[in-house]
């Protein structure tokens, strides 16, 4: 196509804009509105599935974890592979784990199912935040004895949501345990820590020398996990590489591999995203076909009459090319501005859940992702429509216009 076709066609095109400022603007703002319904709805539900992992990695989970190979029953040595890890750079705290499992007794025979990690006091507040939400009484601390740290969601008066066993228990009073596999015994819940997400309260603490006790075949040089934590996740990948050229005799796993217990939940989640996303998108090709649309029905007068005065039918189509894709660049711009407004507003006054507080969270490549597809489906309802031009009658067109 010749330049001065394309100056005719952008003359046209501007010409439209000048003519349509109201029906334009609309359009504009719809445009908008489904930038934002694709971007805002996605980022809400990228916050849920990035706050759900991160509610176990900041109680129990860490962002490395090294286990025994399935072959093996425990982590031997393990204050011997503590030490070695203390010397890399990026970690804010190591801590060894065995893992029991018991059902702990009321006086009124209530009981529930948990499952109770064998934790260095000292070690496990360097990794986890549990010491630091304790609602009632206190953490369980090294040297004590006969004491245990439970869950908000497992005590009946603490627990606001009855979807849950509870049992009737307070701070200071002795609870009956039955371990599995082990002669049942008693203990005193020293406290009872609170998390917004109430799955991860399901699991209770005791420290090292309770754990001798209750544990015939305790041996704190074992442990069934170690935990580690680090300054943010985006330093995983590397921690991850110098520990795998260590020589651990461990297997070594991330917080995404670990949180696969509720992936399922997380998947879901991304699932929703991308259809709110991908319905926003639509949303604005669709009302840019039908604004666009309707302005030729209106004008298949004017339209004939540039056709018949020689204008070809190409540049004319391009006019509506270039006018849809003015449309897709403002109408992104617009909705760029308005999403970042609500995140902002979001970020004052989140949404309040049980996974924690959700602000949308969107990286700058998804705005530019999101822009992409709608300037790019805003040029592909332009070209359609400019295809219906392009197959018109000028005698129809001027005496039925």
């Amino acid at each position: 196509m010749k330049k001065n076709e394309i100056l005719t066609a952008f003359f046209i095109a501007k010409k439209n804009i000048i003519k349509n400022k109201n029906s334009l603007l609309f359009t504009i703002l719809i445009i908008s509105l489904g930038f934002i319904s694709s971007i805002i709805i996605y980022g809400v539900l990228q916050d849920v599935s990035y706050d759900l992992q991160e509610n176990f990695i900041e109680t129990n989970m860490g962002h490395v974890i090294l286990e025994p190979y399935k072959n093996q029953d425990k982590i031997e040595n393990v204050n011997n592979v503590v030490e070695k890890i203390k010397v890399l750079s990026n970690i804010l705290g190591i801590a060894k784990i065995t893992k029991k499992s018991a059902r702990i007794y009321d006086e009124d025979e209530n009981y529930i199912d948990t499952e109770i990690l064998v934790i260095n006091p000292e070690e496990f507040s360097e990794v986890s935040i549990v010491d630091n939400i304790i609602e009632k009484g206190d953490f369980v601390y090294k040297g004590e004895n006969d004491k245990i740290l439970m869950g908000c969601v497992n005590i009946e008066s603490c627990n606001e949501i009855k979807a849950f066993d509870t049992i009737k228990l307070d701070v200071g009073e002795k609870a009956r345990i039955v371990p599995n596999g082990y002669p049942e015994t008693f203990l005193t819940l020293k406290g009872i820590y609170d998390h917004r997400y109430a799955e991860v309260e399901r699991t209770s603490y005791i420290n090292e020398e309770t754990a001798k006790e209750v544990f015939s075949d305790y041996n704190a040089t074992k442990a069934d996990q170690i935990i580690i934590l680090l300054p943010k996740r985006e330093c995983t990948s590397e921690i991850i590489e110098e520990l795998s050229k260590m020589n651990l005799n461990v297997e070594i796993s991330d917080w995404k591999e670990k949180s696969s217990k509720f992936s399922s939940v997380v998947d879901s989640f991304t699932i929703i995203g991308n259809i709110s996303f991908f319905i926003g998108i639509l949303i604005s090709s669709i009302s840019i076909y039908v604004i666009l649309y309707i302005n030729i029905l209106n004008k298949k007068t004017q339209i004939g009459i540039i056709k018949a005065i020689g204008i070809k039918s190409k540049i004319v189509a391009l006019s509506y090319v270039m006018l849809s894709f003015f449309l897709g660049i403002i109408g992104s711009v617009l909705g760029i501005l308005l999403t970042l407004l609500m995140i902002k507003y979001f970020r004052f006054n989140p949404i309040q859940t049980e996974v924690g507080e959700l602000v949308p969270q969107v990286k700058i490549n998804i705005f530019i992702f999101v822009s992409s597809a709608i300037i790019f489906a805003s040029i592909i309802s332009g070209y359609i429509v400019s295809k219906k031009i392009t197959k018109q009658n000028i005698i129809d067109s001027i005496f039925h216009g």
